[in-house]
């Protein structure tokens, strides 16, 4: 393509195109007035500049320094192009870990803990050139036990989110009644739904913003009278400035549709299999389980056929790679009996380790 483009921490990179611009999401007029004037002055000749959200209460110093790493990485580009021959790559964007540092690492993170060193160095190298203050920030996480277990992340994760939202009536005249109307139904109906659906644990229910406090206050106050006539212990907390109501909820007994259906199969009631990508992902965690654990050089893996098809023929490197890095010597079987989102570990003394390492996998 001749239209390219790189992206930055807070604008965006264009060669060869005169234009100056702000991103629509960044809606007060001032405010992009001022980014306008900012990127404007910075502005190498012969490229465009479009400021990026994140950009927004940026001031010249920050601009300048984005710029000036997009505007190096683009005559890195050129020079290289100019000397290879067609078709050879001549750029490579961001790996996912370094571009999400990119997009969403800002000054209210206070830390970033990584476990693979590879990208740790890529991160820190990139944020050598456009933001050495926050390298300080970046950890690499040195600990035996998997990073996921050793912060508890899967359990913090574990949370039902219901969003609430006014469909396609808005209500032009009076946007706010509209919308206090809207949370004051859901306050109602939501804690109808988690009785009848028997929903347990964190509950976070995202409300329509509401500028009135008095507003916010009655919704809250409507989930809580709502919240009483259930059987099971609730508790329901203050609405916080995004809109978010938390609440906690302990199941008691079997729901209606726990009575007259049951879980399928193959699913485990999700209405979806795990595809062979993500089995690879469980793979990879319960191998890291494994060698954290310190006895096992060898272990046993039994997955479906289509699975283990999957590792021998298109993911075979990987698997190597995964061997390597842990120390541990896998041997494949595929098991007829097992179902797509299914996987055993065993290890050399016939011991199943499944639930030891593989945790919640559909199935198992």
């Amino acid at each position: 393509t001749q239209q390219v483009s790189l992206p930055g921490r807070y604008c965006v990179l264009m060669p060869g195109v005169e234009h100056v611009g702000v991103s629509r999401r960044i809606e007060d007029r001032a405010e992009r007035q001022r980014i306008k004037a900012i990127i404007a002055d910075v502005k190498p000749k012969g490229v465009g500049l479009i400021a990026r959200t994140a950009g927004e209460g940026k001031g010249d110093p920050e601009f300048a320094a984005d710029v000036k790493h997009l505007a190096k990485l683009w005559q890195k580009i050129d020079r290289k192009q100019a000397g290879v021959r067609a078709p050879a790559l001549v750029h490579r964007e961001l790996e996912m870990t370094a571009g999400l540092i990119r997009d969403l690492f800002t000054d209210e993170v206070e830390e970033v803990v990584i476990d693979d060193k590879d990208s740790f160095a890529e991160i820190q190298s990139y944020l050598k050139s456009v933001s050495p203050e926050l390298r300080d920030r970046v950890k690499l996480y040195k600990g035996h036990a998997p990073i996921f277990d050793a912060f508890e992340i899967e359990p913090q994760i574990e949370k039902t989110a219901i969003d609430v939202n006014t469909g396609r009536f808005t209500g032009k005249k009076n946007q706010e009644e509209t919308i206090f109307r809207t949370n004051m139904e859901a306050a109602k109906e939501v804690p109808r739904q988690l009785r009848l659906r028997d929903i347990g644990g964190i509950i976070v229910v995202d409300f329509i913003d509401m500028e009135i406090e008095a507003n916010k206050r009655a919704v809250l106050e409507e989930i809580r009278k709502e919240l009483r006539k259930d059987r099971a212990r609730t508790k329901a907390f203050a609405v916080s400035d995004l809109g978010l109501i938390e609440m906690t909820r302990q199941r008691e007994r079997s729901s209606l549709l726990h009575y007259y259906t049951e879980d399928c199969p193959h699913c485990g009631g999700l209405g979806k299999v795990p595809s062979p990508e993500t089995m690879l992902v469980k793979l990879e965690r319960a191998m890291r389980r494994v060698a954290a654990m310190g006895e096992e050089k060898r272990i046993t893996l039994r997955v479906a056929p289509e699975v283990a098809l999957y590792f021998v023929e298109q993911e075979a490197r990987r698997f190597a790679e995964l061997e390597k890095r842990f120390k541990l010597q896998v041997d494949l079987k595929d098991d007829p009996q097992l179902k797509r989102g299914e996987m055993r570990i065993y290890n050399t003394k016939k011991q199943d380790l499944t639930k030891q390492v593989v945790g919640s996998v559909p199935g198992t």
